[in-house]
């Protein structure tokens, strides 16, 4: 038994670093146009902390902003942690010139509750966008906030690309997108699910999307109305979307069956097309849906 263990030990520590092989020496992810971000500084990589976070020379540390990896929290960090830090470590070696790109305002979504500088990198030798080529390999998920707007329509090509292919945690056994009939296995995580939507009901200025005929134990994503007006600003009514397949992330919780709370509206993408009463999202790859553009 021991031996076995000893062998799964192994393999768990080698695979990331062969996953992150390929990732630092196949195709790189290209640099995106940066046009909403500000450029705020040069920097050289000390280390690599985690699949997230990395230390700069100069001791400031950064965290590559609107990424989540799922096991990224487990006490001995989890095998798409591994790998992603394993394929940050072959793309970021020690001395390796980074450009640094941050919101364009000094006091919004630049630190975060840690005093960890939020920021997209970019290596100044050959332009790979790091946070990118992260999501492009499945080693990372695209986790938008409303401090931290810029580049999600980017992360969630992205982010497509690796879902297509099974990569990493997109995979069966990793944390492959719910559907409105197994959302109940994500709850107390951050997960997406993507169905369509039954009916739609307005209580109390919240917006309820009914995935099945029963809200009392079907899947439910709740619209509050600070989102709903986010979405009415970009000419999407979302008490409109019955029929339609819609994408949701968020985190699950248990609350009349399994339930979503919807933090911003960049949180919802469009698997088929908008209801004609509501502004068509600017699809790349209509198969694939896409995120509406932000203001």
């Amino acid at each position: 038994m021991r031996y076995i263990l000893l062998i799964l030990v192994t393999v768990l520590w080698f695979v990331p670093a062969a996953l992150a092989q390929e990732t630092a020496t196949s195709d790189p992810t290209p640099a995106a146009t940066f046009g909403s971000l500000k450029r705020t500084g040069v920097g050289r990589v000390d280390q690599v902390l985690d699949g997230l976070t990395i230390l700069l020379k100069d001791k400031k540390i950064i965290r590559l902003s609107s990424l989540d990896i799922p096991d990224y929290a487990y006490p001995e960090g989890g095998t798409i942690n591994l790998a992603a830090k394993a394929a940050l470590e072959k793309l970021l070696p020690s001395g390796t010139e980074v450009l640094i790109y941050q919101t364009r305002k000094a006091k919004v979504g630049r630190t975060n509750r840690m005093a960890q500088e939020l920021a997209h990198l970019v290596k100044k030798d050959g332009g790979t966008w790091i946070n990118g080529a992260l999501v492009r390999h499945g080693y990372a998920r695209a986790m938008p906030s409303d401090a931290n707007r810029d580049m999600t329509r980017e992360l969630y090509d992205l982010e497509n690309q690796a879902r297509a292919k099974n990569l990493a945690l997109w995979s069966d056994e990793g944390w492959p997108v719910l559907t409105p009939d197994n959302a109940a296995d994500g709850i107390g995580e951050y997960r997406l699910v993507e169905g369509v939507v039954q009916s739609a009901a307005s209580v109390k200025n919240n917006l309820y999307l009914n995935f099945g005929k029963n809200w009392k134990e079907d899947f439910t994503v709740m619209v509050p109305p600070a989102v709903r007006r986010d979405l009415a600003r970009r000419g999407i009514d979302p008490q409109a979307l019955t029929h339609t397949k819609i994408r949701a992330r968020g985190y699950i919780r248990s609350y009349n069956g399994p339930f979503m709370e919807l933090e911003n509206d960049l949180r919802l993408e469009f698997a088929t097309p908008v209801p004609a009463t509501a502004a068509p999202p600017a699809v790349d790859n209509p198969a694939q849906g896409s995120v509406p553009p932000a203001p």
